[in-house]
């Protein structure tokens, strides 16, 4: 997977080195110019990454939230994922007023 960034490759979801586990994506705008990419498996933390600001700011809001899943996922699970989804919308309104 590095060899493929390093050449402009990208990254193939093929399921390799898959733990079978659901992953997912958040993608937080923030007030400072900086992004903040999250990205659990399961309930677990894998990777956490943050640009540079281009205003910094002491605390920076949150303006906008993307959520992205791959992998499997049930019926119950889908129950969550949309619950958690509505949170994160609310709070993202709550932050910005």
């Amino acid at each position: 997977m590095l060899r493929q960034l390093e050449t402009g490759g990208g990254v193939r979801e093929d399921g390799a080195g898959d733990s079978g586990e659901e992953t997912t994506t958040i993608t937080q705008v923030m007030s400072d110019g900086s992004v903040l990419i999250t990205v659990y498996e399961g309930d677990r933390i894998v990777s956490q990454s943050k640009t540079h600001a281009a205003h910094p700011e002491d605390n920076p809001t949150i303006l906008s939230t993307q959520v992205d899943k791959s992998g499997k996922i049930g019926t119950d699970e889908n129950e969550k994922l949309a619950s958690a989804e509505t949170a994160a919308s609310m709070l993202d309104l709550l932050q910005s007023r």
